[in-house]
């Protein structure tokens, strides 16, 4: 049997033809092509739910920063319902806008959307005009976003007990120690039957400065707005307490008050004048505020209809509040269209691709309950 070899040479060995070397170049595109739309469809995904997750975390912190606020807002202690304190401070000297006995106002700003069109950019605004209210409440002002709604809250907190009062050119009050008071702060005297509103000029610790026994509350005329010493505070020895005045305005701003910068929800607190403190950015990513105001229109403690800011005819008639919040992302392109959002209760439609959520929370008055 005869059996035949091949014998390959160099000249034999002539390599890939075109068409084959064209075969593989496709395939190898396709494959590079799968791998990048696999890795941009990855990294698509991952955006939108790592700014779904941050929506969700800004909107559990503003809703509860704001929550907690509105449940304590009108509490006074003992005073919280059925007793006007005696305002001792100098009113020459506090701004129109003091008025702790409120609890809890709001105002209701002028429409954003005209043409139910969402525009992420934009400048702050004054809220000298844009914003509505009733009972002539007076708004601080100061910059924020037009279209978003603003509410303040009015309440005390950190009680201690009093242990005497020395009155004379200027009344001493002596407290339990370590109550946490500054020079400046707005107080509220009580005993259940009578209080005041006063100002701690000086607040000096007593005994061993690592263990002090006790804590003097000067209230001169010497501060800003400061006491006007020729009104008498008298309070029973049994149950009086003072306690911190706190206020707190929130709406939504941006950083610097920058057109570029993303919208935040902003706090001011009040300052030692009276007035609203600085602005105290929270978190950003909340792009309005709409609130609802529930009224009690019959004095059974049982809402009866939700109102916004300009139409509350009795601020102490408002036993709960509606929030709304509209979070917005950061980054754009986030979807794969535009896509509207209903908010408010409109349509509107944005002029970019970024992912929005609402969330509503409605928060009882604990201090308008019966």
């Amino acid at each position: 049997m005869t059996s035949t070899h091949i014998t390959i040479t160099p000249r034999n060995q002539r390599g890939l033809s075109l068409v084959e070397f064209m075969i593989a170049l496709v395939l190898g595109l396709f494959l590079v092509a799968g791998v990048l739309m696999l890795f941009v469809g990855s990294n698509q995904a991952y955006r939108f739910n790592d700014s779904l997750a941050r929506q969700q975390e800004t909107a559990r912190f503003a809703i509860e920063a704001i929550a907690r606020d509105l449940r304590m807002a009108g509490y006074l202690g003992c005073a919280s319902r059925g007793l006007q304190p005696t305002n001792t401070l100098k009113t020459a000297s506090l701004p129109a806008s003091f008025d702790p006995g409120l609890g809890l106002v709001g105002w209701e700003a002028s429409d954003a959307w005209p043409d139910d069109e969402i525009t992420y950019g934009g400048a702050t605004t004054s809220t000298a005009s844009g914003w509505s209210t009733t009972g002539g409440v007076v708004l601080d002002t100061f910059n924020a976003m037009g279209g978003s709604d603003i509410i303040r809250a009015w309440f005390g907190d950190n009680p201690v007990a009093i242990n005497t009062i020395s009155p004379g050119a200027s009344t001493v009050v002596n407290v339990v120690p370590n109550s946490g008071f500054a020079n400046g702060d707005i107080l509220l005297l009580h005993d259940c039957s009578r209080s005041y509103w006063v100002q701690a000029c000086n607040v000096e610790d007593l005994g061993p400065p690592a263990n002090p026994t006790s804590t003097n509350l000067t209230l001169s005329a010497g501060c800003t707005p400061g006491n006007d010493v020729a009104i008498p505070i008298t309070l029973n020895p049994d149950g009086r307490e003072a306690m911190r005045l706190t206020s707190r305005i929130y709406y939504v701003g941006k950083r610097a008050n920058a057109a570029a910068n993303p919208p935040a929800l902003f706090r001011r607190e009040l300052s030692s004048t009276g007035a609203p403190g600085d602005a105290l950015e929270l978190v950003e990513g909340v792009e309005s505020i709409q609130v609802l105001y529930g009224i009690d229109t019959d004095n059974d403690d049982i809402v009866d209809q939700f109102v916004t800011a300009n139409n509350v005819g009795n601020w102490s008639r408002v036993t709960s509040v509606r929030i709304s919040l509209l979070l917005v992302s950061t980054e754009d392109n986030l979807l794969p269209e535009i896509t509207d959002v209903v908010f408010d209760g409109r349509t509107l439609t944005p002029t970019d691709r970024r992912a929005r959520q609402v969330v509503t929370s409605t928060i009882t008055l604990r201090n308008r309950l019966p």
